[in-house]
């Protein structure tokens, strides 16, 4: 079974084969789509206009189905994903900021992280 990413709102799959398909909004309002790559720590994207977002801008991240906010809950510059991992549900946390590799997999108390821009959080608990 492959894995699949879900909303955390509605719960809905929102990825397809190697991309997860995301909306996204930047501070001047314009939006558009953003894929993200399923491979943990693989930071290649795609977005629908390279005018859309700028390396460093934090985008808004929304479900392309629900239109819900992606923002996680405890910290404002991090979006949530839900991972299903051999039919286990995993948090997936991850930056905002267009083009900053963190990544954080949060499987009950065992976190694992991804990125060369993670590594500056040395305390593992952080975003709780």
């Amino acid at each position: 079974m492959k894995d699949r990413y879900l909303c955390p709102n509605c719960k809905k799959i929102i990825n397809i084969d190697e991309d997860i398909i995301l909306t996204g909004k930047n501070n001047k309002g314009e939006k558009g789509l953003i894929l993200l790559h399923t491979e943990l720590g693989n930071y290649s994207s795609k977005i629908s206009d390279d005018c859309f977002c700028k390396e460093g801008e934090m985008i808004e991240l929304f479900c392309p189905l629900c239109t819900e906010s992606l923002n996680y809950e405890f910290k404002i510059s991090y979006a949530n994903l839900i991972k299903v991992e051999a039919g286990k549900q995993k948090n997936i946390i991850f930056s905002r900021k267009y083009g900053e590799k963190r990544t954080f997999k949060v499987e009950g108390k065992k976190i694992t992280t991804y990125g060369e821009h993670a590594l500056k959080y040395t305390d593992p608990e952080w975003f709780l």
